[in-house]
């Protein structure tokens, strides 16, 4: 749901051609993603259960960005069933109460007013839409005006009242089994045998390792890493490879961990694994692309690996192992105003 929330608002702006009065029906998907969560978190305190995981780490930086950023950038203010803010409104309580919990732990961390760069991001949209693609209509969030930050945070300092308690009876389970790997807990789509291919992967020279916890900026590197490598020539025009999504880490990351080894293992697993399983991983698939662990390894030169696992237990052995006595580390911070 996290996923369908982000890709359905992004869909109609991601896209150049694509009508903007599409964003009315990709905002309505949202808020029954909103609904959904909303309803999931007056029983549980957290997402997974009892224990707070890597997956409400996702979902906390989204709502935490949501009132700044989203409902400006989709232009969806005065949305008829939507009062323009979850931090600040009544519309989903108790995505309100887990965002101020949550907010609560991590605002130490967190660099608000770094939250308004996305509210820039329509407008060098349109401005590539109409250089490159001659398009005259304009995101529907031009007229927006800025959110008022001051607002917001005060909405989140408040307590939390209202949560769930933490635990629950011992009759009810959690509804995912516990993935914990070198003592992090991973997402539902981990698996060990892609994860071990990553682990014993054969660098090459010229790879491209990119590797950060969660909500830390990593999709808009892994875009600038993209139009460097193959959208755009040295003399700034475009590529044959421009908008080309027919291989990984184009429209976001490609995460190694989540995919099948190979479409050998794809066609056996979807053909004798239950109804939950083809489910879940024809889920991960609309948010990663129709790829396989093999599609990683045969991406045009210069290769991009990105994940959000890091350490040395779990990147790739090589790395340190005398890969590249030359390479270039690069420490990446998002939010930096």
């Amino acid at each position: 749901s996290i996923f369908t929330v982000e890709a359905a608002g992004l869909e109609f702006l991601a896209k150049p051609g694509t009508n903007c009065s599409s964003a009315d029906d990709n905002f309505d998907r949202i808020l029954a993603k909103l609904q959904e969560l909303n309803d999931l978190l007056g029983k549980r305190r957290f997402l997974m259960g009892n224990n707070l995981t890597v997956i409400d780490l996702f979902l906390a930086m989204f709502l935490l960005r949501f009132d700044a950023c989203y409902t400006p950038l989709f232009g969806q203010s005065n949305h008829k069933a939507f009062d323009g803010s979850i931090l600040t409104g009544d519309s989903f309580p108790n995505l309100k109460g887990y965002s101020r919990e949550l907010y609560h732990q991590l605002k130490s961390t967190l660099k608000i007013q770094g939250f308004r760069q996305i509210f820039r991001l329509p407008n060098a949209i349109l401005f590539t839409r109409q250089e490159l693609h001659s398009i005259e209509a304009s995101p529907s969030s031009a007229n927006e005006p800025i959110p008022n930050l001051n607002q917001i945070v005060a909405s989140l300092e408040k307590p939390a009242t209202g949560r769930p308690l933490m635990g629950a009876p011992s009759n009810t389970p959690n509804s995912a089994p516990k993935i914990v790997r070198d003592g992090i807990a991973m997402p539902i789509w981990f698996r060990d045998d892609t994860m071990k291919l990553y682990r014993d992967l054969d660098l090459r020279d010229d790879d491209i390792i990119l590797s950060s916890g969660v909500k830390m900026g990593t999709t808009w590197v892994t875009k600038i890493l993209n139009s460097l490598l193959y959208d755009f020539d040295d003399d700034g025009k475009t590529t044959s490879a421009y908008m080309d999504d027919s291989f990984p880490n184009r429209l976001g990351q490609t995460y190694p961990d989540a995919l099948f080894p190979s479409r050998e293992v794809e066609e056996h697993e979807m053909a004798t694994k239950g109804e939950e399983f083809v489910k879940r991983m024809k889920m991960i698939k609309s948010n990663f692309g129709d790829f396989v662990f093999d599609d990683l390894l045969n991406q045009p030169s210069p290769r991009l690996f990105s994940s959000h696992v890091c350490g040395k237990n779990l990147l790739p052995k090589k790395l340190f192992d005398g890969w590249k006595d030359d390479h270039d580390d690069c420490a990446i911070d998002r939010d930096v105003c």
